[in-house]
């Protein structure tokens, strides 16, 4: 699918919102993901894979357009990342395999775990638990940067009494709020770097919390080689 971009938010010092309108209508399931290819990305005979990178679709799957955050380093940017800031409003984009790694959990309390903008991965989930009643309590724990949150504000609506985002910015104190926030009966949803992911597989697992009550945004064969080194058996 080619699309044009519409809307660039700078979210922070290195943090990027893009929005692309495509020319033909496209449906995904809350919590997709795609690829991005940017221009010339499919110029020769062989895609150039500099030009393409994995992303979370983190509009809504009822709007008409896509969108998708990214951190774009201010010193040495991957050719992708470098690329990709040149571009503007207007330019073309190309979008496709679209898959879903990520499901919403309507019988059982969820808690979001995410690491810088690993939380525009779970935007959309925890948007539509806002918008759908007839889902389980929901408690979000997110660490970044202190001056790299994003959707800050947009969370300060989402407050209820079933619902709480927790927004550490320290280490230490990210790991206290795992430890304090523990759900036995939860669906735990994990987005953020593979050591991210490890630690907080191995804090889930010093709990004994089930493998099926986990979700990542991996395929399959990279889930279970993230879970072997957490220490859960295959």
């Amino acid at each position: 699918y080619t699309g044009k971009i519409t809307n660039i938010l700078k979210l922070s010092d290195e943090i990027y919102q893009y929005q692309v309108e495509l020319d033909e209508p496209i449906t995904w399931s809350t919590g997709a993901n795609m690829h991005i290819g940017l221009p010339g990305f499919d110029a020769g005979e062989e895609p150039n894979k500099s030009l393409v990178h994995h992303m979370s679709i983190c509009s809504s799957c009822s709007e008409s357009c896509v969108r998708f955050v990214t951190r774009i380093p201010n010193e040495n940017p991957s050719i992708f990342k470098n690329a990709l800031k040149q571009l503007t409003i207007g330019d073309s984009l190309t979008v496709f395999k679209i898959d879903e790694r990520l499901k919403i959990e309507k019988e059982k309390p969820t808690v979001y775990v995410s690491q810088g903008v690993g939380l525009a991965s779970l935007y959309p989930l925890i948007k539509a638990h806002h918008t759908e009643k007839d889902l389980n309590s929901l408690l979000s724990i997110h660490i970044s940067k202190e001056n790299d949150h994003i959707f800050h504000d947009e969370f300060k609506t989402y407050q209820s009494q079933l619902e709480r985002y927790e927004s550490p910015s320290k280490r230490a104190d990210f790991y206290q709020c795992l430890e304090n926030n523990y759900q036995a009966d939860a669906v735990y949803y994990i987005v953020g770097n593979d050591t991210f992911l490890v630690d907080v597989l191995r804090f889930l697992k010093q709990h004994q919390h089930p493998k099926t009550q986990i979700q990542l945004d991996k395929k399959a064969e990279k889930m279970e080689t993230l879970f072997t080194e957490a220490g859960y058996e295959s």
